[in-house]
């Protein structure tokens, strides 16, 4: 099995859906052999590839489109469950599969409207012969607006495969309203990394000196069948909201958009103008999805707000303006990112003109820049931010003809739609910028650029991301480890902790270094013994730089731990089937709490994997379900045969409980009790005619039986110690238990027919 992913530069980047991304724990029905080949099947209408490409170069030719292609957008409206095949599993969920089939296609990825999935459901999108896939998307991926893109397969054809429980509140739905025919080979289109032109500079190069703020705003995008560049912009409102400009022919349905932040190359590693080759940046700063708030073709732009604002920690700055759009600006400086490649600026020292350009099919108003002085902009920086001389926004990136001739421009221009013009020059609210960007009517002409760190306190020392604690309930130690954030505006030099078990008493711990604004560094602790039972792990900032820290809200790590009091050791071997995707096993105490779990596993001809379980004393369930519900069997012939499992004690290799392959089939689920101590066999009667209440009980348990005479009751701690025995005459007896500590207990109870042993519960 593969799961394909696109690399847009020599990193992963992975196209997600607008909110919750895929869960890559599932696999799909259709991999296995046990549902009908998908028959129902869709095919688009054909697309020229060559024709595509060269009308795409033809329109970038004409009009000077600078946005970057790769797909034919086909628009229909296909109701997916009317369409689509069904089949029902014995477990009562139901399959449905539709085909896409898009000849000579490189790729298909889809955008999904009126989509729901009810709680539970599974989608996923598979290649023909279900080697590739992605997903599952599930519940989680449901939205306000109601609309998904999903990432690309490269193949001619698709199969969607909904796997949905038979009882659903709401039942899923949606309809597939957008075919992306890939007609460039992304692996050859989206070159990415050093692969614009060798005149282009790096934005980390000197000629970007002063302008890191704006470099911070700028976002590579992917918007359906194409890449475009695009900056968040400020508003007057005082309060960070996540508006994102960019330019309307790179598309006004963002809900699938996918924005990278950040993706620039070190001033270490840069190439400024030259053949040389630029280093690679960080590229797992991403925002998916936003909501269209406006967007006009007359000046070109759209306005989006992100689903989520981008993480301040990134370092991001939310753009100035100026709205005037007076003939004052004596300079032009443009950030983007050109060919797909990493972050470039591009500089025009000269003043700027006006003109009105034709423009896919509307009289477009810009900004023209005559000829660059510093780089040029490429197929790719499509949206991207113009600014003046003062650093404010005045523009986005229509198109041009400007473009490398090996390291110096070709002499030719770039024409950029006008903020200005853009402002208010509609007659409705999504057609103009002044209603969202100036709310509050406060009638700026004129606004600076934000950090949303400014204004944060000097020092600010905060914990992320703790771990270091064991997987086993067995293990005694633990090695805690976290990272410390200096979300501040001053270096962290010093820093006071605390940290230990709630509870218990506090150990102090001081880290001492250089950290800058943004800056991390990873703390490990001394290795601490974790107590018996339920505890939390705590961290705490005393002090920071020697004083103290200013926001408290991010000061406090924690961590619940659970350590199994240790009574004895198994060893649990589960031979599964070919199926063993459909697998997952449970260890369920006398409180039904699940002490142990796994699976499911990788779908293998057969295979065996083995577990060391720690347990205390008492009662057990084992739970072993297959979510198909034909168990643990199945396999075709030649395979393999059925699966079974065995758990057994360590210390005698005496079965606990087991599963024989010629019991295999149990449907969806089988559950065996096993205890230790061993249970006498005669107990299984003399459970039947004993009554031990109330369980869990706190000052009394009583013990009752009308066909038994009880002779003794004794109770034992999880260690083993006695700590009660009674001598009894007669059917019932009633025992003060005030003074025993909450615990689980084993009560064994001498009859004139034999003895019981009972697990009971202290509260």
């Amino acid at each position: 099995m593969l799961k394909y992913t696109v690399f847009f530069t020599a990193t992963l980047f992975i196209w997600s859906s607008a909110f919750g991304q895929t869960d890559q724990t599932k696999l799909p029905q259709n991999r296995k052999s046990k549902i009908p080949i998908c028959n129902a099947i869709y095919t688009a209408e054909k697309v020229d590839n060559e024709a595509e490409i060269i009308a795409s170069e033809e329109n970038r030719a004409l009009e000077g489109d600078k946005m970057m292609r790769f797909g034919k957008e086909l628009d229909i409206n296909l109701n997916f469950k009317e369409m689509a095949q069904v089949s029902i599993l014995p477990n009562g969920r139901k399959i449905y599969q539709l085909g896409i089939a898009c000849q000579t296609a490189k790729s298909i990825n889809l955008i999904l409207s009126d989509f729901h999935l009810a709680e539970g459901a599974n989608l996923f999108l598979t290649d023909r012969y279900s080697n590739n896939f992605i997903g599952a998307y599930t519940a989680a991926n449901n939205n306000d607006a109601g609309v998904i893109g999903t990432e690309l397969l490269k193949t001619e054809s698709v199969i969607l495969v909904l796997d949905e429980p038979n009882i659903a509140t709401e039942p899923s739905h949606f309809n597939i309203t957008t075919i992306v025919h890939g007609f460039e080979d992304l692996d050859i289109l989206v070159k990415g990394l050093n692969t614009s032109g060798d005149c282009n500079y790096d934005v980390n190069c000197p000629e970007g000196l002063g302008y890191e703020q704006q470099r911070n705003s700028v976002a590579m995008m992917v918007n359906g069948g194409g890449f475009c560049t695009g900056s968040l912009v400020n508003n007057t409102s005082g309060t960070i909201k996540p508006y994102f400009l960019s330019a309307r022919h790179c598309g006004t349905n963002p809900t699938n958009w996918v924005f990278r932040f950040r993706w620039e190359s070190p001033s270490s590693g840069i190439s400024c103008g030259t053949t040389g080759v630029s280093a690679d940046g960080p590229s797992n700063m991403n925002v998916n999805g936003g909501v269209l708030t406006a967007t006009n073709s007359t000046s070109d732009f759209v306005l989006v707000r992100l689903n989520t604002a981008p993480n301040p920690a990134w370092g991001v700055f939310y753009n100035g303006w100026d709205n005037s759009d007076s003939l004052t600006a004596t300079k032009g400086i443009g950030i983007h990112h050109p060919d797909g490649d990493i972050k470039k600026i591009s500089i025009e020292n000269e003043a700027l003109s006006q003109q009105t350009i034709n423009f896919q099919s509307a009289q477009n108003r810009t900004w023209r820049i005559a000829n660059w002085d510093v780089g040029v902009t490429e197929p790719g920086s499509s949206g991207s931010p113009l600014f003046n001389q003062e650093k404010r926004l005045i523009g986005v990136l229509s198109g041009g003809t400007a473009a490398c001739s090996g390291t110096n421009d070709n002499n030719e221009p770039d024409f950029y739609g006008r903020f200005g013009y853009a402002w208010d020059n509609s007659t409705s609210a999504s057609g103009r910028l002044n209603d969202w960007l100036d709310s509050t009517g406060t009638g700026a002409t004129v606004i600076d650029g934000v950090d949303p760190f400014i204004g944060n306190d000097l020092v600010d020392a905060s914990l992320t991301t703790l771990a270091g604690f064991p997987a086993s309930n067995c293990d005694s130690l633990a090695t805690p480890q976290f990272s410390l954030l200096n979300s501040g505006t001053n270096v962290l030099t010093t820093v006071q902790l605390t940290y230990g078990f709630v509870g218990g008493t506090p150990q102090n711990y001081t880290w001492t270094g250089n950290l800058a604004t943004y800056g991390q560094a990873l703390i490990v602790l001394p290795s601490i013994v974790v107590p018996i039972g339920t505890s939390t792990f705590e961290v705490n900032v005393i002090s920071a730089n020697g004083a103290v820290d200013l926001d408290i809200s991010n000061n406090v790590l924690n961590k619940p731990v659970y350590r199994t009091p240790s009574d004895f050791t198994a060893l649990l071997s589960i031979d599964y089937d070919c199926y063993a995707s459909e697998t997952t096993w449970e260890v369920r105490n006398s409180a039904g709490i699940a002490v142990y779990s796994g699976g499911p596993f990788e779908d293998d001809t057969q295979g065996t994997v083995n577990y060391d379980l720690c347990l205390a004393f008492g009662c057990y369930d084992m739970i072993i379900r297959d979510s198909y519900g034909d168990g643990l069997s199945g396999c075709s012939a030649g395979a393999g045969g059925n699966g079974s499992y065995k758990l057994t004690l360590n210390a005698t290799n005496e079965t606990l409980a087991e599963l024989l392959e010629a019991d295999a089939n149990f449907g969806m689920e089988s559950i065996k009790e096993f205890c230790y101590p061993f249970l006498g066999i005669s107990e299984i009667n003399l459970k039947n005619l004993i009554t031990l209440y109330p369980n869990p009980g706190a000052s009394a348990l009583n013990i009752k039986s009308k066909e038994l005479k009880l002779q003794s009751v004794h109770i034992y701690s999880l260690t083993g110690k006695e700590v009660m025995n009674v001598s009894v005459s007669g059917n019932d007896v009633e025992l003060n238990t005030t003074d025993l500590p909450a615990s689980f207990y084993l009560v064994k109870i001498a009859t004139d027919k034999g003895e019981l042993n009972q697990r009971w519960i202290k509260q």
